[in-house]
């Protein structure tokens, strides 16, 4: 295990690094804190120890610079420093520091705090590899049926031009060309959203990938939910039963695809399980720091055990249904919400239709974000 001691103290730093040789750790050594940078992303070590004060470039701004490079954002990172106050300490934390040893410290200390991280990261990722497998094996499942209804459409009407070319009228032609059309825009759709799950699913056990979605960000919530909702329900051709209430303004901490793809999914679900003239609602509130979307239709609806089992694997009641899908779209909503550190929450009876509401933070650096109004 390959370990970067990063310490502008050279005594400390000698120290350290006999501590760990002797323990049969593979060692390097940073003086300063440009150095430690610099090392961190040429070496890539399994571990990082770094002091806090230091001249030029300090230890939160080290750790600053590692947590926003994707090839160093997750190697696990432990101060080393004699600032044992709680607000450094919180500090170091909140940056994205795995732990916090004061000096003058014990030999044991030290190497049991190693250890404990080298297990953390071990664990994660022999649980993100079991985890992928099990995704893997599902989508290998459902994915092969789940394309056969567009892609059948498609050489259904390909070989049907090859046999009858000759013989087909102008105005049959353009609705075959129309159908072959929407079936290549649907297998697109749908291969697009396994490979937003998968992406989400994999950074669901990453949490450097989950600190880079919640950098600064942002999104004008208003737009994007009014936009959204009637472009969807136009594609349903439902125009008339949308109700879309009053949205508030404000400034959301996420980017605005996912807000975007969130929205989405929901109202498209609305249409898709609900009857042509019955309403779809949409409405948009801000309130303790959030801004919720609410979409409510008078569809199937959802048992309680149905949404506790939420997941990208399966759709509900299949065989009762002709609408395509495998239930992707919720789960897809749900990560969302829990990258963001908001909430997906569902109140829905079979038979009785339901109310979704996808809650994400407001950013506080905005103006706009502390001014939502319901």
């Amino acid at each position: 295990m390959k370990v970067l001691i990063i310490d502008d103290e050279q005594d400390v730093l000698e120290n350290v690094a006999k501590i760990l040789e002797f323990n049969d750790y593979s060692v390097l050594g940073a003086e300063n804190g440009h150095d430690g940078i610099r090392m961190a992303r040429e070496e890539k070590p399994n571990l990082i120890l770094c002091d806090i004060t230091m001249p030029g470039c300090d230890g939160y701004e080290v750790l600053n610079e590692l947590r926003k490079d994707r090839a160093t954002d997750d190697i696990p990172f432990i101060f080393l420093s004699a600032k044992a106050d709680r607000p450094s300490v919180r500090r170091g934390m909140t940056l994205g520091a795995d732990d916090y040893i004061s000096k003058p410290f014990q030999d044991t200390e030290l190497l049991d705090a190693i250890e404990t991280q080298a297990a953390k990261k071990a664990a994660a990722e022999k649980k993100l590899k079991a985890h992928l497998d099990g995704l893997r094996g599902c989508l290998s499942t459902a994915l092969p049926h789940e394309l056969m209804t567009p892609l059948n459409a498609i050489l259904g009407f390909s070989n049907f031009l090859q046999e009858k070319a000759g013989e087909i009228s102008p105005v049959d032609l353009r609705e075959i060309s129309r159908l072959m059309k929407e079936g290549a825009g649907n297998l697109h759709k749908l291969l697009s959203k396994f490979m937003l799950f998968a992406k989400l699913e994999g950074m669901s056990h990453d949490p450097a990938a989950k600190r880079r979605l919640n950098s600064n960000c942002n999104t004008d919530a208003r737009p994007y939910v009014a936009d959204t909702a009637a472009i969807v329900a136009e594609r349903f051709q439902r125009s008339a039963d949308l109700q879309l209430h009053p949205i508030p303004q404000a400034t959301l901490k996420i980017e605005e695809w996912l807000f975007a793809k969130a929205v989405e999914e929901l109202i498209e679900n609305a249409f898709k399980f609900s009857a042509t003239g019955t309403p779809v609602e949409v409405r948009g509130t801000v309130a303790s720091g959030l801004f919720t979307v609410s979409v409510t239709d008078c569809g199937c609806g959802l048992s309680s055990e149905q949404v506790a089992r939420i997941g990208g694997y399966i759709q509900f009641d299949r065989p009762l249904r002709e609408q395509q899908g495998i239930g992707l779209g919720l789960a897809i909503v749900k990560h969302i919400a829990e990258f963001h550190y908001g909430a997906l929450v569902i109140e829905s009876q079979p038979g009785c239709g339901a109310t979704v509401r996808f809650s994400v933070p407001l950013n506080p650096q905005s103006s706009s974000g502390l001014q939502g109004r319901r």
